[in-house]
Formats: structure tokens, sequence, C-alpha cells
């Protein structure tokens, strides 16, 4: 088990509890477990602070151009290579562009 990480004073953007502004957040777990105003701190007290003022905090985007060139160009990275790259990276999910396979995946 990891130590909570509390993001301070960072402009939180998440469209699907519609929210837009300056506050903090502690994640525990992977998850955010509290979410307070600017200057608000968490009831506990046990946590790493990273200071965020000025930068943006959001959920994870997904990447919706990637060419991987699988199916079919062996000499590129596998898919499930390049995924788990991805995740040891802290780099957010991807989707293969369809068209840049060979054979395509895309159907039209």
């Amino acid at each position: 088990m990891t130590k909570p990480i509390l993001i301070r004073n960072g402009h939180i953007i998440d469209p699907s509890r519609k929210l837009d502004k300056v506050g903090s957040l502690l994640i525990a777990d992977g998850r955010i477990s509290w979410l307070g105003s600017k200057d608000d701190t968490p009831p506990s007290s046990d946590y790493d602070s990273l200071y965020a003022s000025g930068l943006i905090v959001c959920p994870g985007f997904i990447d919706l151009h990637c060419h991987l060139r699988q199916p079919g160009l062996r000499k590129r990275k596998p898919l499930p290579a390049a995924a788990v790259q991805r995740q040891k990276e802290a780099l957010p999910p991807f989707a293969v562009c369809p068209i840049q396979t060979h054979p395509s995946t895309a159907r039209l």
C-alpha cells in the first residue's frame, strides 16, 4: 500500500463531475478520496503533497492518434508490448489508427 498523495491548489477539470475550479484533492489507493477548495486540507494528515499551482489536474486522456502498425508490420512494436510500455511510463490509454495497419482493421 502506498502513501496517499494530496495534490494542492491545482486547476481541477472534470467534465463528468462538472468541475472547473482551483482546489485540492487526495488520492488514496488509486482513487480520489477527498476533494476540497483551494486552501482546504483533508482530515487525515498522513500523505505526501504535490503542489500544482498553475497546473491542470484532470482525468487521463486517450491518445486517439497512435500508429502502432499492428497487425501486419512486425518491424514495429507489437500491440501488447506497446500497451505495457505505455502503462510503465504512466501514459494515457490509446486507440490504434485503423487505416495504418496491414491489413486494415477498419471496415469502410
